[in-house]
């Protein structure tokens, strides 16, 4: 028991909408994550936030960089044709569930249980 076809279309669509928006974060984060030049004359405040901004956006470009993994796993699934089927209870997770967050694994009650 799956989606129909139209529905399955849609959440590809919202899928790769949502791939591009990830694709386009670890760009704009990939120069603010490049390493900070300790030789650079400027004040040693300066330089601490810099380095704070730089961590900070090595792990937004990491959450990114997870997230488009976790798309590509979901677009396989729609491949499969097993997209929707918690991990788990093999039950079709909630379509306000998929439409919030459509990488999903697990249907809420699944989700509740492993975290």
């Amino acid at each position: 028991m799956t989606f129909e076809l139209a529905k399955l279309e849609e959440f590809k669509a919202l899928l790769l909408e949502r791939k591009v928006k990830s694709e386009a974060l670890v760009v704009s984060f990939q120069e603010d994550s490049k390493t900070v030049d300790l030789e650079e004359p400027t004040g040693r405040l300066t330089r601490m936030d810099a380095i704070q901004q730089q961590h900070m956006a090595k792990a937004k470009k990491h959450q990114a960089v997870k997230r488009i993994n976790q798309i590509d796993a979901a677009l396989k699934r729609i491949e499969r044709k097993t997209y929707g089927l918690c991990l788990e209870c093999e039950e079709l997770i909630e379509e306000s569930r998929l439409k919030a967050m459509p990488e999903a694994l697990h249907c809420i009650e699944c989700h509740r249980q492993i975290v």
